[in-house]
């Protein structure tokens, strides 16, 4: 998801303290020169995008864009770090 705004660790870090309080998301990873906060959810469970915005909203921070891909979350992270080095 586009998360407008991270100019910093620290707001990364505030990003990362509340979504990985949340059972249903298993992996994430944040690149703050892409503005991209990617979540990989807990198959099992139905999570609607508010859910996620709410989230970010606790941290003064709202996703614009949120994707989402059925692929490998560790697949993708490989393939994104490759291809944006």
């Amino acid at each position: 998801m586009k998360v407008e705004g991270m100019v910093c660790g620290h707001c990364a870090q505030g990003i990362k303290e509340a979504l990985k309080k949340e059972s249903f998301i298993s992996n994430l990873f944040i690149s703050i020169e892409h503005d991209l906060v990617a979540i990989e959810l807990d198959p099992s469970q139905k999570i609607k995008e508010e859910t996620i915005q709410k989230i970010l909203k606790k941290t003064n921070f709202s996703a614009s864009k949120i994707v989402r891909k059925n692929s490998d979350f560790k697949d993708w992270k490989f393939n994104f770090l490759k291809d944006h080095k």
